[in-house]
Parts: C-alpha cells; sequence; structure tokens
C-alpha cells in the first residue's frame, strides 16, 4: 500500500493562508549604482541593435524597390519604343480622314490625346505614392515598445 504519510510542499508551491507573512523576494546584493550602469549598458545595446535593424530594413527595402523600379523603366521605354510608331499610324490614318493636306491634324490630335492619358497615368501614380505608408514600419514599432520597455525599467 501507498504510504499514508504526506510530505509538505516546497516552499514555492505554498499556498498563501490568510496572515502568513508573503515570501521573500530573491536579495540582489548590487548596489544601485551597478543597477544603474547594467540599466545603461543594456539600453545602449539595445539602441544600437534597433540602429542596425533599421539599416538592415532600409537597405533591404532601397535594394527591392531599386528592381522594381529599374523593371519598370525597362518595360516602360520598350512600351514606349512600340507605342510611337502606332501612334503616328494613328494619327496618319485619321488626317487621311480629313484629307491629304491635313495629315499634320490628325498626327495633332492623337499626340494631344495621348499627352491628356499620360498626365492622367503620372498624377494617379504621384497619388499613389504620396499615400505609401512609410517604410520601416516594423521597426518604428520595435522602437515605441523599448521606449516603454526603458520607461518601466527606470521606475
Amino acid at each position: 500500500m501507498a504510504d499514508s504519510r504526506t510530505t509538505p510542499p516546497p516552499p514555492d508551491t505554498v499556498a498563501l493562508v490568510e496572515g502568513d507573512p508573503a515570501p521573500a523576494a530573491p536579495r540582489d546584493d548590487r548596489s544601485i549604482g551597478d543597477l544603474l550602469s547594467e540599466l545603461t549598458s543594456e539600453t545602449t545595446t539595445l539602441v544600437k541593435q534597433e540602429i542596425r535593424l533599421v539599416k538592415a530594413e532600409a537597405t533591404q527595402e532601397a535594394r527591392e524597390a531599386g528592381r522594381a523600379i529599374g523593371a519598370a523603366a525597362a518595360g516602360g521605354a520598350v512600351a514606349y519604343a512600340g507605342l510611337i510608331p502606332i501612334l503616328i499610324g494613328i494619327g496618319w490614318g485619321l488626317g487621311q480622314l480629313f484629307g491629304e493636306d491635313l495629315i499634320w491634324l490628325g498626327i495633332l490630335i492623337v499626340g494631344i490625346i495621348a499627352a491628356i492619358i499620360g498626365y492622367v497615368m503620372l498624377k494617379k501614380g504621384l497619388d499613389q505614392i504620396k499615400q505609401l505608408s512609410p517604410p520601416l514600419d516594423t521597426t518604428a514599432q520595435t522602437l515605441k515598445e523599448d521606449k516603454q520597455w526603458i520607461k518601466e525599467e527606470t521606475r
């Protein structure tokens, strides 16, 4: 049979009974100067790590943006090269409708329409760029958390 005697639970698991004193917190024999020195050192390390994180994120964002911009620019150049003869052909055909002497008018009309479409597209693109959220959102959030942590540690 099992032993009917019970052993007391370890001291860290004893439930507090009304009237019992609270268990003492572990004693730290370091001086306030040592603690402040350690806090300063840890804070400095934390700030340096956050700065490295910002640099890494900025570098990565810039690298990805550079690749995307390069691809977009190359695609735009090729599309532009193909669009010019198309617009000339449309303008020439439209000019033929007006008569042989008014071909320039057809090309002018097509050019004006293309310029208006280009302006609208450019304006829309610039508006979208203005609405982009700033990069490094993760780092900004982490810095806010670090600031809160430092405030709590210095209390």
